[in-house]
């Protein structure tokens, strides 16, 4: 069975193809079924480095607002000199014939789709494809048995490979070699754009947010790859340390795949963004001084701006960013850079000049703690920079990983909520509804059963499961047109598919634990186990914080963050038994909305809550109510026994005291008759903890 592309008379059909790579390479290899490990590789490369015409789902980035900017960084001084670059930003057919030939083609075919322009060969005894995104220059090449090199090693093939295509410039150089358990007869050889030679990092800003709070810019260098990576177990080896690890890939990058026997070329792919012209510039004539630069991110004239939590797990977006909005009266920067970005994906990139990056840390007005990333251009005059649109909606990925973390590449969501012993985070092929649910399944799992994740407050029914069941049906219906990498997708069949809600999400609550004491102490937190879904900072070990407290409040973890309390949140579905319990409680607050402000100060002095305890039960109580349509509150607290008996915590060693104040709130009736309970003062020791949370129904 041979692929001749030639032949597809219909283009409708090929520019379906052609605008889902993934889609097209998996027919190519499969037909050569000769290369299927190959295959494997190159789908995982592109998924990270090619735009399709299928959108994933996405959700909307939140718009930055610092009221105010603390600067404790040192500056970076401006440099002697500076390379400005123009990068090639389209690509012809005659580009991608020519390329292909100096691959080794000995009879190129020629098709152009919409964003991409694919080149076979089909010759007798071997088949080869050559893939270029027209926009972003991004290209993969595949060989059914490999193009010869004159190599001695893997890494001179790869070398004499680059240069034979005319892709090994004097700035880019091999920095790693790697191993995968999948391709035992094949070396992977890692080139990036060195940052030497360029004179200055290259930074991916997403890449950046991604680090840990512990790590800092000036821990990165070539190749670095953040402490959350995620592992992966197929790399058995790797010259720079990262075995196990994702490779640091997602940009700046040329991967070359040598078949170990003979040094043939069987694969290759590049994100590399291509040069065009370049030019050194006076660094003190052309860049704007870091202070100017400064000046102008406190005026709102930021290339690029993103936050994220500093905690780990699953979070409810619109608590985080209510109104899509991450607001903060004052953001403290802790680092600053210059740098030069690569593109985020969702324009084209065409020259590559300095930024100044700023990272920092900023306490939302939703109560989070947040890192934040923003750049300013660092050309005084610029004619054809390519600059980010502030706060544009970038392309964001459903991912794998119970962590809501801004990728290098992709922004992984929120994940499902976890259940006891399924770990709703690993849903692959999600699709999203109009309302905001989605829905997917697990990877390598047959028969196949498909879960509902439902968007918070909606309540599920059979009725509604059997209306899902009707989209889902449509939905992969849809999704799957074409596919042949897994039939299994048009396979939904409503009558016999199994379907399970065992992700449904009913969202999440938290509580704040305050600890004091006047002496020096290792402590460990205890939390209860299966039902957690977001910590901050990330638990030292599973479900528990170690850490080292000293008088002056500091909670000093052993990476060196140091914090001043713990939060978590928990799945809010373990109080389901008792929802109808305390909605008919009468001992209880009445009170509007709109006087929540005059009721947290009356009840912390009540119960004798400092000025950060009283701030944080204000956030707490102002999240919950937000999600409560009624104008009126019901507003009542919940008993100790409740509390330890569903929502255990323990603290290593027991301090003298340990409060537990809870509220839960309520809409309620306004001539609903009901009686106020009474707020015992907490005692305070010195050696205490008062931990702090507010349930809403």
């Amino acid at each position: 069975m041979s692929l001749d592309f030639h032949k597809l008379q219909d283009k409708r059909v090929f520019y379906i193809l052609a605008g889902t790579l993934v889609i097209l390479l998996v027919l190519f290899v499969t037909l050569l079924n000769r290369q299927k490990k190959l295959k494997e590789e190159a789908i995982q490369s592109q998924n990270q480095n090619n735009t399709t015409d299928q959108a994933p789902v996405s959700f909307p980035i939140p718009q930055t607002q610092f009221a105010g900017y603390t600067l404790s960084a040192e500056l970076p001084s401006i440099p002697t000199s500076v390379k400005l670059s123009d990068l090639k930003t389209s690509y012809t057919t005659g580009e991608a014939l020519d390329l292909a030939t100096n691959m080794g083609f000995t009879n190129p075919i020629v098709d152009e789709g919409v964003n991409i322009i694919l080149v076979t060969s089909n010759e007798e005894e071997q088949q080869t494809m050559l893939n270029i995104n027209k926009k972003n220059g991004n290209w993969l090449f595949v060989s059914e048995k490999g193009v010869a090199s004159t190599g001695s090693d893997p890494t001179t093939a790869a070398n004499s490979f680059l240069k034979k295509i005319g892709f090994m410039d004097d700035s880019l150089v091999m920095a790693a070699t790697y191993t995968r358990e999948s391709y035992p007869d094949v070396t992977f050889v890692e080139f990036h754009r060195s940052w030497e030679k360029l004179g200055l990092p290259y930074l991916n800003p997403l890449g950046v947010l991604n680090l840990d709070e512990t790590e800092n810019l000036t821990d990165l260098k070539l190749g670095y790859l953040e402490k959350a990576a995620p592992d992966d177990p197929d790399v058995t080896s790797s010259s720079d340390g990262y075995t196990g690890k994702v490779r640091p890939n997602g940009f700046n990058t040329i991967t070359v795949a040598v078949n170990n026997s003979n040094n043939t070329i069987l694969n290759a792919t590049s994100n590399i963004k291509v040069l065009s012209k370049s030019q050194s510039k006076s660094g003190a004539e052309t860049l704007k001084t870091p202070e100017e630069a400064f000046e102008e991110m406190k005026s709102g004239k930021v290339s690029f701006s993103m936050v994220k939590p500093t905690g780990e797990g699953t979070v409810d977006v619109a608590s985080v960013f209510p109104n899509s909005l991450a607001a903060s009266q004052n953001a403290e920067v802790s680092e600053v850079i210059l740098t030069y970005l690569d593109e985020l994906g969702q324009t084209s990139q065409n020259s590559l000049y300095p930024y100044y990056l700023f990272r920092g840390t900023a306490t939302l007005d939703s109560g989070y703690d947040a890192q934040f990333v923003q750049t300013v251009p660092a050309v005084k005059q610029i004619n054809t920079l390519g600059i980010f649109a502030q706060n544009s909606e970038p392309t964001v990925f459903p991912g794998q990983g119970s962590t809501l973390q801004y990728g290098t590449f992709n922004w992984l969501s929120p994940a499902p909520n976890p259940k006891v012993g399924l770990a709703c985070a690993g849903l692959t092929q999600i699709f999203q509804f109009p309302n905001g649910a989605y829905i997917g399944w697990y990877p390598n799992t047959k028969p196949r059963t498909w879960y509902y994740v439902p968007p918070p407050g909606e309540t599920v029914d059979q009725a509604r499961i059997d209306e899902v069941k009707t989209t889902l049906r449509w939905e992969a219906a849809k999704a799957c047109k074409g596919s042949l990498a897994d039939p299994d997708i048009c396979g939904f069949d409503q009558a016999t598919t199994s379907f399970d809600t065992a992700c449904y999400f009913a969202g999440a609550t938290s509580p704040i634990i305050y600890v004091y004491s006047k002496t020096t102490k290792q402590i460990q937190v205890n939390l209860p186990k299966d039902f957690i879904t977001y910590t901050d900072p990330p638990a030292s070990t599973e479900n528990s914080w170690d850490f080292t407290f000293t008088p002056d409040n500091n909670l000093i973890f052993s990476n060196g963050l140091i914090k001043s309390k713990l939060y978590y949140e928990y799945d809010k579905k373990v109080f389901n038994s008792e929802f109808d319990k305390l909605k008919n409680n009468n001992r209880a607050f009445l009170t509007e909305k709109s006087k929540l402000t005059e009721f947290v100060n009356s009840i912390s002095k009540k119960a004798g809550l400092n000025v950060s305890e009283k701030a944080g039960l204000m956030i707490e109580l102002t999240r919950e109510t937000k999600k409560l349509s009624s104008a009126n509150l019901k507003i009542g607290l919940l008993d100790r026994e409740i509390i330890d008996k569903i929502l255990p915590v323990s603290i290593t060693p027991q301090p003298k005291t340990n409060h537990r104040f809870f509220l839960y709130v309520t809409e309620a009736d306004p001539n609903e008759q009901l009686t106020s309970p009474n707020i015992e003062k907490l005692k305070r020791v010195d050696d205490m903890m008062i931990e702090l949370g507010v349930l809403g129904f």
